[in-house]
């Protein structure tokens, strides 16, 4: 699978760094600005890590919170603001606050195995937000075949067009099973049948989303992991085409 990405695209990209790097964002010694004590809970420790490079916008804002606003019901809190660039979350008992320039702060880790433990799981969870280096647009696009940028040879992008095919084909079947489900839960409601089927209809594909942020998370390879945020562009796609055909009834 690391050699289809590594077809797929080029060097630069984000997603071809992951491949050969082993990981994208660089969160070494070097970029652990500090781990101390935690002023506030005794035994566990406060850290402040600076992600990959040092643009002003590392995680693109629009896209992060989508992403947060889709894995809400794994997270105990969230909260994100576009205009702002900033995300706090509750995630596994730790406290998360996400800045657009790359910067993390993670408040009630245990041990400094386990921040970087943590970090490991952000990393792949915010994967599609970050800015490729290569294009200048977030990762998701990068692997939902929106880039051209980082698929320049034409073998390349046949090949990713054929991939998007499968993917979106499994997915979508997968998803209009769900809205067949809904549809016929709607069926009869008289008052305010489309606005239930509406929210049943986000409800199944947010479950989706959220089915392939934990494959993206928990993926043992990264050449896996890359086909996961593909499928996670192809899920938010969709979600937007039935917000809008909702919207538009």
């Amino acid at each position: 699978m690391d050699n289809v990405v590594k077809r797929l695209f080029l060097e630069g990209c984000a997603l071809r760094e992951e491949i050969e790097g082993g990981k994208f964002i660089e969160f070494g010694e070097e970029k652990i600005a500090y781990i101390q004590p935690c002023a506030s809970e005794k035994g566990k420790v406060t850290a402040d890590i600076m992600m990959g490079r040092d643009e002003a916008t590392f995680f693109e804002p629009s896209i992060l919170c989508s992403i947060l606003e889709a894995y809400k019901p794994m997270l105990a809190e969230g909260r994100c603001s576009r205009p702002l660039g900033v995300a706090v979350i509750k995630w596994k008992g730790r406290s998360i606050t996400i800045f657009k320039n790359g910067r993390v702060n993670i408040k009630r880790a245990l041990t400094k195995q386990d921040v970087l433990k943590v970090l490991r799981s952000l990393n792949r969870l915010l994967w599609g937000s970050v800015v490729c280096a290569r294009c200048g647009r977030p990762v998701i696009e990068c692997a939902s075949g929106k880039c051209e940028k980082c698929m320049e040879e034409k073998g390349a992008r046949g090949m990713a067009a054929s991939l998007k095919k499968t993917l979106y084909g499994a997915f979508l079947a997968s998803a209009l099973e769900k809205l067949l489900e809904v549809s016929r839960k709607a069926l009869g409601c008289r008052v305010n049948g489309l606005s239930r089927l509406k929210l049943e209809a986000q409800q199944k594909i947010n479950g989706a989303a959220v089915d392939i942020l934990n494959y993206l998370i928990e993926a043992p390879k990264a050449g896996e992991a890359a086909l996961g945020v593909t499928a996670l562009g192809l899920a938010m796609e969709f979600r937007e085409a039935i917000q809008t055909l909702m919207n538009a009834a």
